[in-house]
């Protein structure tokens, strides 16, 4: 699977590189305050739009190797993670599907198993979040597009 890579990111294929987001250093403001003055700046912490495109019933699987501003590792073996399917952001429980997740390291591979997609078809969205010594982020999220399958098991 091959995904567009968000700016600033590396992605090599099939494997999904996500960088810090807010890990290991705090949000950089753009603008160098002059005394007296107020500066226009901005602080981003978005995750990195990464959208999936399936078939219903198939098995999927992606890595997300997590690393910090500076490219180092940040290891997750100790973190929680989350990551769900929904028809809206604002759908309430249950989620449409649950990835399922491991880690080795500072990469989570994320899951869905084709049992769990089978009986979806449509426009979805989905995030993965991640809480790792109390912080909450969320480095990845996007559309996953469902296609329904044509053979059944």
């Amino acid at each position: 699977m091959t995904l567009p890579a968000p700016q600033g990111s590396v992605y090599p294929p099939p494997r999904l590189r996500v960088i810090e987001s807010g890990v290991g250093s705090a949000p950089r403001v753009i603008g160098t305050p002059v005394p007296g003055t107020t500066v226009a700046g901005s602080v981003t912490q978005l995750p990195a739009q990464i959208n999936i495109v399936t078939y219903a019933g198939d098995d999927l699987a992606f890595e997300l190797p997590i690393t910090d501003s500076e490219g180092a590792a940040v290891d997750m073996t100790s973190a929680t993670i989350l990551a769900q399917i929904r028809q809206r952001p604002e759908t309430p429980d249950p989620p449409a599907a649950s990835f399922t997740s491991s880690v080795n390291a500072n990469v989570i591979t994320l899951s869905l198993p084709g049992s769990a997609s089978q009986s979806l078809n449509g426009a979805y969205v989905w995030d993965c979040q991640i809480t790792l010594n109390s912080k909450v982020w969320t480095p990845a999220a996007g559309a996953i597009t469902i296609t329904h399958d044509v053979s059944y098991p």
